[in-house]
């Protein structure tokens, strides 16, 4: 392998590299095409400041590698690798290995494999071979870091940089908004919630509404996670002082809307959402019999972790209060 380099001028190109921010699925890694191996090695991507990626995991929030690419080739197929990911622990180049990826044959060419693997900003990503470790030689401003040996899941070890050698590795990494090690994209088809990979579970509700004094008291059960907006209106007829127009002898509906807000509601549990009676609604009711009542219409309407909506539906008699 070609001569070693220092590890301050490594952290240089580290700090030359700009990893990209997006929430879709990015690669880090170094595309070169395997032309050597050699036993008892492991070698991570460093890159240079003039490669098109980032050698490292990218930046904001948790992600998942769920897929690493090796171009090997000719003769040195076929190979046994496994992709190695490793945490950098401090700047004299100590790295602990932090997740691995099944053990895959390669063969000539291309060769694409899917993996899940937790993975944080600024994982290192490089391969290992239980009988020889595949690398490019003699790639011009390439780097790589080296350790001589095999390294276990936990153990931390010493890696040298080296130059002109490549790690033959690209690896696909995918936001983790839920934090489940599920890559958002392919793996993980409710990404907004950690209790499921699968499809997000289609919520159901069941509310019951009672009158109070001042307001009304609505309690909603839901089947999964949602966030749940409690609303509706009260209306009733009046006529109007003014003369009515020719033909239009029908009474005025005033209509007043009502706001019990939003909470998030969680399976197995009861919520308790209180709609403030507005003081237009308090004066009717002090103006009628209380063997007469308003209907006051109310809607508990969910978003599930899809984004779907789920409405529940339910009428309150408000009962008359004249002469209460």
């Amino acid at each position: 392998m070609s001569r070693y380099l220092t590890a301050a001028a490594v952290v240089l190109v580290a700090l030359l590299l700009a990893a990209p921010s997006a929430a879709a699925a990015t690669e880090a890694g170094w595309r070169c095409t395997a032309n050597a191996s050699e036993a008892n090695r492991t070698l991570l991507a460093a890159g240079s400041s003039g490669i098109p990626l980032p050698p490292a995991v990218p930046p904001e929030g948790p992600k998942v590698i769920t897929g690493w690419k090796v171009e090997v080739g000719p003769g040195l197929a076929p190979i046994s690798q496994r992709l190695e990911v490793f945490e950098i622990q401090n700047e004299k180049g100590e790295y602990m290995k932090v997740g691995e990826s099944a053990t895959e044959t390669l063969v000539e060419g291309t060769n694409s494999f899917a993996t899940r693997i937790p993975a944080d900003e600024g994982d290192s990503v490089g391969l290992y071979g239980p009988v020889k470790t595949i690398f490019c030689e003699k790639q011009a401003g390439a780097i790589s870091l080296r350790y001589d040996g095999n390294v276990a899941t936990g153990e931390t070890r010493v890696f040298k940089a080296e130059s002109e050698v490549g790690t033959p590795l690209t690896v696909t990494v995918e936001a983790d908004a839920d934090n489940d090690g599920y890559g958002d994209e392919t793996q993980d088809r409710c990404p907004k919630s950690a209790a499921y990979q699968g499809e997000c579970p289609v919520v159901t509700l069941t509310a019951t509404g009672k009158a109070r004094k001042r307001s009304i008291l609505v309690r909603v059960t839901a089947s999964s996670e949602a966030s749940v907006l409690v609303f509706g209106q009260v209306g009733w007829g009046f006529q109007s002082k003014r003369k009515p127009k020719a033909g239009k002898s029908k009474p005025t509906r005033l209509i007043v809307g009502l706001s019990g807000g939003t909470k998030t509601v969680l399976p197995g549990e009861t919520a308790r959402f209180t709609i403030p009676l507005p003081k237009a609604v308090l004066r009717r009711l002090g103006r009628i019999a209380p063997q007469e009542s308003l209907k006051a219409k109310i809607a508990a309407r969910a978003t599930d972790l899809a984004g779907r909506l789920t409405t529940r539906r339910l009428t309150v008699r408000l009962k008359g209060r004249e002469g209460a």
